[in-house]
């Protein structure tokens, strides 16, 4: 739990066009009345983590209002300093977001109250050629382009070889990131807090080639084939570079996981129920 009376900063991390809503300017008022001060900061999707870590540096907590996109650049620029985040959905699914936005008085009165659970939520770092290019919450992708051929990898876990094999791309996902497109590429659903990694390819070119878990310490290693041509590395979806033939990309656990603040009454089974209908028996 986050004590009582320790929040002195906030940050309120915006999705686009959310303050037509008026609900950041009802929040800091809650906020004001409660001696906590809120910094406003606007999303911007292609940004990467240092755009917002200087003004993040003395929050106490980042409150995020948006959407799954929204909380996942927030995630990418809080987890490495180490500030516990809430989310409040402006979005349509809202998966990572613990709260609706009828609900935002409640939220803020349990995260005043220290009444909110506080889970961390494992990431991993990318590098690319001993380069870093960041860290992720939900996943690190590898994609050919739309009209290039399948790509060429090879692939290692802790220096043993796994597999050479062609397709359409690759995911190593988070638990978090297991609900997004790991689920639809026929990985399968980790609950949150698990300290493992989803190894999840797209479309192989052949059908013995499944997806693999691994403990979150492993060392995975992609290379990309020298005859591929047009790859895309990204980032949770967001930031993304080319990934020339010949590359290797590393990921590993990043230093620090991400601080979620959770309804402690909320459960992860009922959250699959209640956004993704997983699980539910339809009458004909």
């Amino acid at each position: 739990m986050v004590a009582p009376g320790s929040i002195k900063q906030s940050a309120l991390f915006l999705k686009a066009g959310s303050n037509a809503t008026g609900l950041p300017d009802k929040i800091r008022d809650r906020l004001a009345a409660a001696g906590v001060e809120a910094l406003l900061l606007d999303h911007n999707r292609t940004a990467g983590p240092d755009y917002y870590s200087e003004p993040l540096q003395q929050c106490d907590v980042v409150i995020v209002l948006g959407g799954d996109g929204t909380i996942l650049s927030a995630a990418r620029a809080a987890g490495p300093l180490g500030i516990p985040v809430l989310g409040i959905n402006l979005g349509t699914l809202g998966f990572l977001a613990e709260f609706e936005i009828d609900e935002w008085e409640p939220a803020i009165d349990m995260l005043l109250e220290g009444r909110l659970r506080v889970s961390a939520r494992s990431m991993v770092n990318c590098q690319v050629d001993g380069q870093q290019r960041g860290v992720a919450l939900n996943d690190v992708v590898i994609t050919k382009s739309a009209l290039s051929r399948m790509a060429g990898m090879e692939l290692t876990v802790n220096g043993a070889p796994v597999s050479r094999f062609r397709a359409d791309g690759l995911i190593i996902s988070t638990p978090v990131g297991s609900t997004a497109y790991n689920l639809s590429a026929g990985g399968p659903i980790v609950q949150p807090g698990l300290d493992v990694l989803t190894i999840t390819p797209i479309c192989p070119h052949q059908l013995n080639l499944r997806p693999l878990v691994v403990p979150i310490e492993s060392e995975i290693k992609v290379r990309i084939d020298d005859a591929t041509e047009d790859c895309y590395l990204t980032l949770d979806g967001q930031l993304g570079w080319p990934a020339e033939p010949g590359s290797e990309i590393v990921i590993e656990p990043a230093p620090k996981p991400l601080i979620l603040l959770e309804d402690p009454e909320q459960k992860f089974y009922e959250t699959l129920k209640r956004k993704l209908g997983w699980g539910e028996h339809r009458a004909d």
